[in-house]
């Protein structure tokens, strides 16, 4: 009984993840406009991450390959989260640090934007960003900085990090076997982690919102 009820929950988690996660973003974005925020960095990343998952519906739908559209989507929105963090930090170093690791990703697959998914590209630059949010905290600790930690700006610096860490140690090995590893029925490791870390990732970006409301 108990291992039937497991799969029948497996089953329909697998079937509406994704459609539950993109419901969550559309909330989200309705949420950013409706405060009116004035932080362009999250206008951008919002309406460009909806944007993307229309193209990908469609895409779907006429069975046109993902790859292209979805490395424009990972550049944007890391350089976006990067430009985020850009102020506490010098911006020419950071920027260029951003090409470097670019470029070199990109040179592995022989700058085939069109043919392989860069999941390479997306680790680098979401480790670096990780980098540079564990550095800006130690900072502000050994400041003593305290009200750093109970602002808005941390909250959102921090929104994009356990996404970053989850789908970084998904791609990061290049095993595909780590992507479909089943945790219990048929509902994958792949499944959970992006559940987890979208819904953390979304829910802290509304944090934000509502707390820049108040002000």
């Amino acid at each position: 009984m108990f291992l039937l009820l497991s799969n029948c929950l497996a089953n329909f988690f697998e079937a509406n993840i994704e459609l539950a996660i993109n419901l969550y973003i559309l909330v989200s974005v309705f949420w950013y406009f409706y405060n009116k925020n004035q932080s362009t960095e999250l206008r951008y990343i919002l309406v460009i991450t909806i944007i993307n998952i229309i193209l990908t519906e469609i895409f779907l739908c006429y069975s046109i390959a993902l790859r292209l559209s979805s490395n424009l989507y990972l550049f944007i929105i890391n350089f976006l989260w990067l430009r985020l963090i850009a102020k506490y930090y010098k911006k020419e170093l950071l920027f260029f640090t951003f090409g470097v690791l670019t470029i070199i990703s990109y040179s592995l697959v022989d700058f085939n934007i069109t043919g392989v998914f860069n999941k390479l590209f997306f680790v680098l630059t979401a480790l670096l960003y990780v980098i540079l949010f564990l550095l800006l905290c130690f900072k502000k600790l050994h400041q003593e900085n305290i009200d750093f930690f109970q602002s808005s700006n941390f909250i959102i610096l921090f929104a994009p990090v356990l996404f970053f860490l989850g789908m970084s140690l998904l791609w990061g090995f290049q095993n595909s076997q780590l992507n479909s590893y089943i945790l219990f029925a048929d509902f994958t490791l792949y499944n959970f982690i992006n559940l987890i870390a979208n819904l953390v990732y979304y829910t802290l970006i509304n944090i934000y919102i509502f707390k820049m409301r108040k002000l």
